[in-house]
C-alpha cells in the first residue's frame, strides 16, 4: 500500500486538529449561555427580592446586568457564541447596543439600592475591596457606554482616531469592563451575606462559572482582535 505523501498528512492532521479546535470552541461557546443564565438564576433565588429590602436588589440586578445581560451583549459578535450567528454585523450591533443599556439600567439600579441601603443603615460606602472594584466598573462602565455611543453615533465622537480604530478600542476595553466586573462578582461571593447564604459547592460553582465567564469573553475577543490582529469593520 503506497503511504500518504508526508505533507498531504500533515495537512489532513492540521484538518483533523482545526475541526476538534472549532468544535470545541462551539461547545464551549454554547455552554457559556447555560452558564450565564444559571448563575444569574442562583443569585436571584439566594436573594429574593421583593418589596420590603433595598438590599436583595443590589445582587440581583448585578446579577442580571453583569453576569447575564452584558455578557450575552458581548458574545453578540462571536462567531461561536452568538444567538444570531446568521445575521448582519449592523443587526448584532443593534441587538449589541440595545442589550447593553438594560444591562446598564439593572446595574446602575442594583449600585443605588446597595448605595441607599448603606444610607438608610448609616454605614459608610465603599470600604470593600468589592466595594471599591464595584465603583471602579461603574464609572468605566458610563465611559464605555458613552465611547460605544461614540461609535454608532459618530458625532458625539472625541477621538480622532478611524472608526476601526474605536471600533478596536471598544472591544477591548470592554474585556476590561468585563473583567473588572467579574472580578467585582467574586469579591463578592467573599461578603458575609453570601457566605452564610450558600454551602461550599454552590460557593465554588459561582466562582468557578463567573472566572469561566471571564476566561470565554478574554478568550475570544483577544483571538478576534489581538491575535489576529484585525481590526473592528
Amino acid at each position: 500500500m503506497n503511504e500518504l505523501p508526508f505533507e498531504t498528512s500533515r495537512e489532513i492532521k492540521d484538518d483533523s486538529n482545526s475541526i476538534k479546535y472549532s468544535a470545541l470552541l462551539y461547545i464551549i461557546g454554547k455552554m457559556v449561555h447555560v452558564i450565564a443564565l444559571g448563575l444569574a438564576t442562583v443569585i436571584i433565588w439566594i436573594a429574593q427580592p421583593g418589596l420590603t429590602a433595598l438590599f436583595p436588589w443590589h445582587p440581583t440586578l448585578m446579577a442580571v446586568g453583569f453576569g447575564f445581560l452584558m455578557t450575552e451583549a458581548i458574545l453578540m459578535f462571536s462567531p461561536q457564541s452568538s444567538v444570531f450567528p446568521s445575521s448582519t454585523r449592523a443587526t448584532k450591533a443593534q441587538i449589541h447596543w440595545m442589550i447593553q443599556a438594560i444591562s446598564i439600567t439593572c446595574t446602575s439600579l442594583g449600585f443605588a439600592a446597595i448605595f441607599f441601603n448603606k444610607k438608610q443603615r448609616g454605614k459608610d460606602h465603599f470600604t470593600s475591596w468589592h466595594g471599591l472594584f464595584g465603583l471602579i466598573t461603574m464609572i468605566l462602565v458610563l465611559l464605555q457606554a458613552f465611547q460605544g455611543i461614540s461609535i454608532y453615533y459618530q458625532k458625539f465622537s472625541l477621538m480622532k482616531a478611524s472608526l476601526g480604530q474605536r471600533k478596536q478600542l471598544h472591544a477591548l476595553f470592554g474585556v476590561l469592563v468585563f473583567t473588572l466586573a467579574c472580578v467585582t462578582i467574586v469579591l463578592g461571593y467573599f461578603s458575609n451575606w453570601f457566605v452564610k447564604n450558600v454551602n461550599d459547592a454552590v460557593w465554588w460553582g459561582s466562582v468557578l462559572s463567573t472566572l469561566a465567564m471571564a476566561g470565554v469573553i478574554i478568550g475570544q475577543v483577544t483571538n478576534e482582535y489581538v491575535a489576529r490582529n484585525k481590526p473592528l469593520k
